[in-house]
């Protein structure tokens, strides 16, 4: 496939374990904008051997055609400046093996992208993406048994934390019997225009 002429949009299978900064040329050469590493189940850790202070880093970056990347199924966690200088990139599809993205204090943790939507495999794992990056659109399809999803409204499996409001619910809306914690970013981009929050609630994040 690496050999692939006139491929924009590419899906790879196989044994790769790593990813290195040839298979960075290879995209910018062939102006992939399509990405889909899905099926590299062998894949567990990103990058080369570059090291950012001391933290892991490298993967895909400066590859300016991406516009969309699927992350390998087994994926568990992102290095330092992951995707940094691809500019086109709008689109990314996270895996619920996921557990970790490295940052460092005032450094962002896609630089240089244009990204817009985040397709997350919800999990146990992972959860904490949905507030730490709510300021992007994040579409999720639970696989496991941690979550539910009741008429839109993301809670924990007990049905005691709210982790997720839509943004397009308009009606009024009461607390299911139980609920003791609304996560933090649980309401951004709502539009309801009243909610009556119950004396039972016992933390409300930001």
């Amino acid at each position: 496939i690496l050999d692939c002429e006139n491929c924009t949009k590419v899906k790879l299978r196989g044994k790769i374990k790593k990813w290195y900064g040839d298979y960075n040329d290879w995209i910018k050469n062939n102006g992939i904008t399509y990405l889909d590493l899905y099926d590299l189940t062998e894949m567990t850790e990103w990058g080369d051997s570059y090291e950012y202070d001391g933290l892991p880093s490298g993967g895909i970056y400066h590859c300016e055609s991406l516009e969309e990347v699927v992350l390998p199924k087994n994926l568990q966690g992102l290095g330092v400046r992951y995707f940094e200088g691809c500019s086109g990139l709008r689109t990314v599809h996270i895996p619920a093996a996921l557990e970790y993205i490295t940052t460092i204090q005032g450094m962002e943790t896609f630089p240089g992208t244009s990204l817009k939507k985040i397709y997350l495999e919800l999990s146990r794992k992972n959860s904490w993406i949905i507030p730490a990056y709510s300021e992007y659109d994040i579409e999720y399809s639970i696989k496991d048994d941690s979550f539910r999803e009741i008429d839109g409204v993301l809670y924990d499996s007990e049905k005691n934390m709210l982790l997720r409001f839509p943004a397009d619910y308009k009606e009024e809306y009461e607390f299911p019997e139980g609920i003791i914690s609304i996560e933090d970013f649980a309401f951004r981009n709502s539009r309801m225009g009243k909610l009556v929050i119950p004396a039972n609630i016992k933390y409300i994040g930001m």
